[in-house]
């Protein structure tokens, strides 16, 4: 009887928690810069960014909803404005501001994503995207790449 028990809760752990371990949090990176930093910081400006952001997520959620991605990026999908970053003097913008889709479930042995374009909003341009296996608690992303505690996520 014990040992059918022990089976029991060992099967249960294995079929409800192992795939969710299989699984990655994928993240990509959009900005957008502007080259007057009073236009970048101008008052009403964070609502309208958040919109944008939220708009770019949201075309990931309707991308992933099409029966040929077979919900690629999982169920949960989060669009959030990351730091705002001041650009180097070889730049000819002066403010970028930035926008993180995250897909918290996704599950990169599904669909080839190499041949499907992403979902752009106007303004917004594509910088990287970087895989991380638990959640990600400060985030910083430069035009170089990412910089961030290795103690929270993993760059694949």
């Amino acid at each position: 009887m014990r040992q059918s028990i022990l089976t029991l809760w060992f099967t249960t752990f294995f079929t409800l928690f192992v795939p969710v371990l299989s699984c990655y949090q994928r993240l990509y990176v959009f900005y957008k810069e502007y080259q007057n930093c009073h236009e970048a910081q101008a008052w009403g400006l964070d609502q309208k960014l958040k919109l944008e952001c939220a708009a770019l997520g949201q075309k990931f959620k309707d991308l992933n909803a099409k029966p040929e991605m077979q919900q690629i990026f999982g169920r949960d999908i989060t669009a959030d404005m990351a730091e705002t970053i001041t650009l180097p003097d070889d730049n000819p913008n002066c403010i970028a501001q930035q926008c993180v889709v995250t897909a918290w479930r996704y599950r990169e042995w599904q669909t080839n994503m190499e041949n499907k374009a992403l979902p752009s909003v106007n303004g917004w341009r594509f910088n990287h995207a970087f895989y991380a296996q638990k959640k990600i608690t400060t985030i910083k992303v430069n035009r170089l790449g990412v910089l961030f505690d290795r103690k929270f996520a993993t760059l694949m």
